[in-house]
């Protein structure tokens, strides 16, 4: 009897009927003779011409070809899986790293770029064109570190990279492994394949890095934040990058958050000088600004009047703080000729500030010290009277809590028994008492009186105000929270707007909030470990931001 060739369908049909279940062929032939009463009138492909034995003789024919098929795969299958266990047995067993830096390949002080890119993205090819623009106008070394994200997703090989992943040709050349050291002052950490839909891609990394040497993390939002250190120690920054790819994400909830975040940036560093800051480029644009002028792939303009609309120096506190500091803050402003000047914490209040009060040896240091609260508002309008006169822009004064202070001292103590003060309190009380505003800024008055005056380009802001420069909401200070919390850069940039903010002093970036530090980094009431730095925020006409550190 000649064995013919069954069907799929027939196949399939006897299979479901258990022909196959069965372990003699007598039981499998008694099964089939069942069944095929039902095949032969109820199944289209049958054909009569066929006896039963030989389409029985078919089936059985087909189910030892597909049981030896499967012993076949298996036993190939454990094969391979006993070859890649030989392969990682013979592979030599490492005694490991003698010393902790044993990991980080030193590269030689100068300038760099940083920046990262995403596997299986298009890079952005203005900003990457801008980039080589700036490079060679510093003389800088453009390095990126590699993320994988949906590697499944992608089917795209790539000889230099796992299978399935590949980088765009226009980046391969400045591809990067491992933990490079940048002349001693960074670390760029281009392994650290941070997954792009981390929220705060910087977080965890504070440790990694030697005391005073900051770390860059590639990553494809912009972060940046400062660690603490103890008192006379260098802190240290961390900053994550941006991307020099496009968007691609995964479109479900993190994927779409993420893609809002999305920032196409990357990290100069000037390991000589110190120097280091974010270069962002904004929606639309096709270049970014730096602190000399506007890099595009077309070449390199310089900063012109009005290119900067908003200069935010560090808390100014102006009793605490040198005078160096405040000639090098006023410096900066000659320097951008920025349409806006904006002023946080003018006035520390440190004569009878709310914090001390209270404390009688302090009161009494005060007293030898002939420090008044008449006195801290005349250096504070000194101050005011400096940066109104380092430009012709419009300086703008934003509430803040220590500007305050002065509100809560009125409110609070009885000039009675401050008799060095009594007559400033009762000024000061009485025009509020009298006056028709019921957002009277005494800070405001207190300049116009007892400073002796305000310059025409100055512009007391009241609380709540809102100060929108170059899309960037400029107007809080950052101590007032929603609901009546504290306030704090994180809890800001969940407001879906991007903000100028103080209070903190220690400068950051979180999302679309960016918050200044200080001008002086010794306020008396600092203690301990501090991330406090000397740092500043600008804003140019673009919306794009930087915060600017002072060596």
């Amino acid at each position: 009897m000649t064995t013919v060739s069954v069907s799929p369908a027939t196949f399939a049909y006897f299979k479901a009927a258990g022909v196959f279940r069965v372990k003699s062929d007598e039981k499998a032939r008694k099964r089939f003779d069942e069944a095929f009463a039902d095949f032969s009138n109820d199944h289209g492909d049958y054909n009569p011409d066929l006896s039963a034995d030989e389409i029985f003789a078919g089936l059985m024919e087909r189910r030892d070809n597909d049981r030896a098929a499967k012993i076949a795969a298996d036993v190939a299958r454990e094969e391979r899986k006993a070859e890649r266990e030989a392969a990682e047995k013979a592979k030599p067993i490492t005694s490991g790293m003698d010393g902790a830096r044993d990991h980080v390949r030193d590269l030689p002080a100068g300038c760099y770029v940083l920046t990262s890119a995403q596997n299986n993205t298009d890079v952005d090819a203005s900003f990457l064109a801008s980039l080589h623009v700036y490079c060679k106008a510093h003389n800088a070394q453009l390095l990126a570190g590699r993320m994988t994200y949906n590697k499944g997703g992608f089917q795209q090989p790539d000889v230099d990279a796992d299978e399935g992943v590949y980088y765009s040709d226009a980046i391969k050349p400045y591809l990067v492994r491992g933990t490079l050291n940048l002349g001693g002052a960074f670390y760029f950490l281009a392994d650290a394949n941070v997954i792009p839909t981390a929220k705060w891609p910087t977080s965890s990394f504070g440790g990694e890095t030697p005391q005073g040497v900051g770390a860059i993390v590639p990553a494809t939002r912009i972060e940046m934040r400062t660690t603490a250190a103890l008192k006379g120690s260098k802190s240290k920054a961390i900053f994550s990058t941006g991307a020099v790819t496009k968007r691609n994400y995964i479109m479900r909830k993190t994927g779409a958050i993420a893609a809002a975040g999305h920032n196409i940036g990357a990290v100069f560093i000037n390991t000589v000088t110190g120097e280091f800051r974010h270069l962002e480029q904004m929606a639309g644009s096709e270049g970014f600004y730096d602190v000399d002028g506007f890099y595009s792939p077309e070449g390199f303009e310089p900063l012109e009047a009005g290119n900067v609309a908003a200069f935010q120096p560090g808390d100014i506190h102006a009793e605490k703080t040198s005078d160096a500091a405040i000639q090098a803050a006023c410096d900066m402003v000659r320097r951008f000729q920025p349409s806006n000047v904006f002023l946080h914490d003018l006035l520390d209040f440190t004569s009878r500030n709310h914090h001390n009060i209270k404390d009688p040896f302090f009161l009494a240091e005060q007293v030898k010290r002939g420090a008044t609260v008449a006195g801290d508002l005349q250096i504070a309008s000194n101050v005011l009277a400096r940066f109104a006169e380092a430009t012709p822009g419009k300086v703008r004064v934003i509430v803040s809590n220590h500007d305050q202070a002065a509100d809560k001292w009125l409110s609070t103590v009885d000039w009675r028994f401050d008799p060095i003060n009594a007559d400033t309190y009762l000024t000061l009380a009485l025009a509020k008492l009298q006056s028709t505003d019921p957002r009277f800024n005494t800070l405001e008055y207190a300049c116009q009186t007892i400073g002796g005056g305000v310059a025409s380009n100055v512009k007391f802001h009241v609380l709540d105000e809102s100060v929108v420069i170059a899309g960037v909401e400029c107007g809080s200070h950052g101590h007032n929270g929603a609901n009546g919390s504290k306030g704090s850069p994180k809890q800001f940039a969940g407001l879906g707007i991007p903000m100028n903010t103080g209070h903190t002093h220690s400068p950051s970036i979180y999302g679309s909030c960016y918050t200044a530090g200080a001008l002086e980094m010794e306020m008396g009431y600092n203690v301990g470990a501090s991330s406090w730095a000397v740092a500043h925020t600008i804003t140019y006409d673009n919306g794009q931001r930087q915060v600017l550190f002072s060596r």
